[in-house]
């Protein structure tokens, strides 16, 4: 068997499409039901903010350290390494 090629393939793919795809009832009562399951307890939007702003900060301030920095301290921990960007 040969592989179809790229314009078999796409005459292929739109015919499963027409075949598979949703009706825009059937799509809304599926984006309906998924709306509608509320999850468990929510982030706090405040505490969410501070903690991504932190690991920003962090994240940025272990990028933009000078090598001789990086290098004494990646002797004491293992998530920062010696390289800009680990090999």
């Amino acid at each position: 068997m040969t592989a179809p090629t790229d314009r078999e393939l796409d005459a292929l793919l739109r015919e499963w499409a027409g075949r598979s795809r949703l009706t825009d009832a059937r799509a809304e009562t599926i984006r309906a039901a998924i709306v509608a399951e509320t999850p468990g307890p929510r982030v706090d939007a405040a505490w969410w903010h501070e903690l991504v702003t932190d690991v920003t900060r962090a994240v940025v301030q272990a990028a933009t350290m000078p090598e001789a920095a990086r290098a004494a301290l990646a002797s004491t921990s293992p998530i920062i390494s010696p390289l800009p960007f680990p090999a």
